[in-house]
């Protein structure tokens, strides 16, 4: 029987290759079982600079409104579009 890791833990993932690809192609990560967030926080384009300061706010909002903003997968979908544009 074959042993699989979790992916941030793969070659994949600790080789910091595919980065760019991996935060901007959601289907890519959902083919390889990558997390929609990077574990060792990688900032490959726009799109995570702008989930950086959008998170938080979504944080705040959740909790005062007793919503689950934080996560919606449009933020992922905004972030993987804002990302696609550097490359």
């Amino acid at each position: 029987m074959p042993v699989t890791i979790p992916f941030e833990r793969s070659a994949h993932c600790t080789s910091r290759k595919w980065c760019k690809i991996c935060r901007s192609d959601a289907k890519w990560r959902a083919q390889l079982g990558a997390p929609d967030k990077c574990p060792f926080g990688v900032v490959t384009g726009v799109g995570d600079v702008v989930e950086m300061i959008a998170q938080p706010i979504a944080r705040v909002i959740d909790r005062v409104a007793g919503t689950n903003v934080q996560e919606c997968g449009g933020c992922s979908k905004r972030r993987d579009a804002l990302n696609r544009l550097n490359k």
